[in-house]
């Protein structure tokens, strides 16, 4: 499988809360061309190749490693950055998700996909977003999603329409909301 494994691992991806995945940039660089333009040629993170005295009349081209093996990613959800360089590996997408996974893990992994131009993976994570979002019922859950959508509204107008669609569909319950009443004071935008 190779996922987090550190056998001819030749770069470490340094996620936000310390944790570490060993990763291929074979892998990362062949799906993903956000990587590509990371980990290619003239980046930190290259190989240069060296040559070396002929061996059995043939030149011996070495491989040189540069010094970075550390690939820090900022700003990223732990969870889902992992989702998204597993699917790399994997490209499965019903081996992806966590262990109690949610419309919030599901979002972040549709976002984080969107950064690393992964259009097949964000998707797959939109659908499941809307799935697990459509299926809360409580209007104390609804709305946080509600909230967290609108914040993000330059990302994705299909995502804030969702979010409309939602608010409007529970507007009697969100009025009885305590919550979303003292939004609505501050912001008469959100009825």
């Amino acid at each position: 499988m190779w996922f987090d494994d550190p056998d001819y691992a030749d770069v470490v991806i340094v996620l936000d809360d310390g944790s570490r995945i060993n990763a291929h940039k074979i892998v990362l660089c062949k799906r993903s061309e956000y990587f590509r333009m990371l980990c290619g040629q003239g980046s930190q993170f290259a190989v240069r190749a060296m040559t070396s005295p002929a061996l059995y009349g043939a030149p011996l081209i070495k491989c040189q490693e540069r010094n970075q093996r550390d690939l820090p990613i900022r700003d990223d959800d732990p969870a889902a950055l992992t989702a998204v360089v597993k699917y790399l590996y994997l490209c499965k997408w019903d081996e992806l998700p966590s262990a109690t996974p949610g419309w919030n893990f599901f979002l972040n992994v549709k976002l984080t996909a969107d950064k690393y131009l992964l259009s097949t993976l964000s998707a797959k994570a939109d659908t499941a977003f809307r799935e697990a979002a459509s299926a809360v019922t409580d209007i104390g859950q609804a709305y946080p999603i509600i909230q967290r959508v609108n914040s993000m509204a330059s990302h994705d107008d299909y995502c804030v329409g969702f979010a409309e669609t939602l608010r409007r569909d529970n507007l009697g319950q969100l009025l009885r909301h305590e919550r979303y009443r003292t939004d609505l004071d501050a912001d008469a935008d959100l009825l």
